[in-house]
């Protein structure tokens, strides 16, 4: 019975492993052409929606932003992407999130406006709702993360099976 005891108390240890942070990249936004705009002016937006992702999910959500280059290159649950270009004489943005394991679009946005100032406002407008949905989304545990749990539970003497403690 003790050694059951303590087992079932070394898994009570191995929670944060089951609660897992979620941790979302939010990439640099990416120009259709080079004349798009100026390269201060992509790294301007690109920080106003990092900065949302930030307010929107405080570390005490559980979720993490991180900066990434390319989706495919960041080790992530949640990944932001966004694109900015010409339609007719206005620009447009387009953002969206994919959860990575899946590879799977979550939301989006898309939006035109007359200049790059009100650009920002449809961002600002926007954003908090679309970085919220990651909080709606949990991201899954990997195969990875449960053979990590099993082997962890083994060694404390705890025998999981269908989802019961035994």
């Amino acid at each position: 019975m003790k050694n059951k005891l303590l087992g079932i108390l070394s898994l009570v240890a191995l929670l944060p492993i089951l609660v897992q942070a979620t941790s979302l990249a939010v990439l640099d936004v990416s120009a259709e052409s080079e004349n798009v705009l100026s390269s201060s002016e992509i790294q301007y937006l690109t920080n106003v929606l990092r900065g949302h992702a930030i307010q929107t999910l405080p570390t005490t959500s559980g979720v993490s932003v991180v900066n990434g280059t390319t989706g495919t290159d960041v080790a992530c649950d949640f990944v932001a992407q966004s694109k900015v270009g010409k339609f007719g004489s206005s620009l447009f943005i387009s953002v969206e999130l994919y959860e990575k394991a899946g590879n799977t679009l979550v939301t989006s946005f898309n939006e035109k406006a007359e200049n790059v100032e009100a650009l920002e406002g449809l961002i600002n407008q926007n954003a908090p709702a679309f970085f919220r949905r990651v909080l709606e989304k949990p991201a899954a545990l990997t195969l990875k993360d449960g053979e990590e749990i099993r082997r962890a539970a083994e060694k404390a003497g705890v025998l999981i099976a269908s989802g019961l403690m035994m």
